[in-house]
């Protein structure tokens, strides 16, 4: 049996795709965006807003022919950190996985977390360090230890991360420290 839902993008595009009850929503999402003709990056949300899980099967997430979703592109997102002269950038590319150069203590080399940099859903950044949220809501940190770029010690309780915090100015703001 298969069904057929209604994939709409944020511009307005849209395509109806067909897929079958076993299929995985990831290969819902892989057809929607090759009958919308974008960029294999990007994640597919419900009728609700909510991130749909890509390794459940159509069924399993309940989806009916008629449904309407929505595909959200990831976009390149880039941060930077800045130590005294120092400096140390990390881009998180359409396809999930992140680039990080510059100044090693601040963030430059993510070389020994580069492996768990897959599926990134956003990056944020500290005065020193980097954070990456992945799509099962784990989070991988690289960067000066003391300022967040070691986070082993709570990596356990570090899961189902929805979001982090701003950037570091917003939070001294927020806190009323000078930022």
């Amino acid at each position: 049996m298969s069904i057929s839902v209604d994939v709409h993008l944020l511009s307005g595009k849209r395509a109806a795709v067909e897929v079958g009850a076993d299929a995985s929503v990831e290969s819902l999402k892989r057809r929607a965006q090759s009958a919308l003709a974008v960029p294999s990056r990007g994640r597919l949300l419900n009728s609700s807003g909510e991130v749909m899980d890509a390794t459940k099967t159509i069924t399993e997430a309940m989806l009916r022919s008629g449904d309407v979703l929505t595909l959200h592109l990831n976009q390149v997102q880039l941060k930077a950190v800045r130590k005294g002269l120092s400096t140390a950038f990390a881009a998180l590319l359409g396809d999930g996985s992140v680039v990080a150069w510059g100044h090693s203590m601040c963030g430059g080399d993510s070389s020994a977390v580069q492996e768990q940099l897959r599926d990134v859903q956003q990056i944020q950044d500290s005065q020193y360090a980097f954070a990456a949220i992945l799509g099962d809501g784990s989070v991988v940190t690289w960067g000066d230890s003391w300022f967040g770029g070691d986070s082993s010690a709570v990596q356990e309780q570090l899961r189902d991360v929805q979001r982090s915090q701003e950037n570091w100015a917003d939070y001294n703001s927020q806190m009323g420290y000078p930022a």
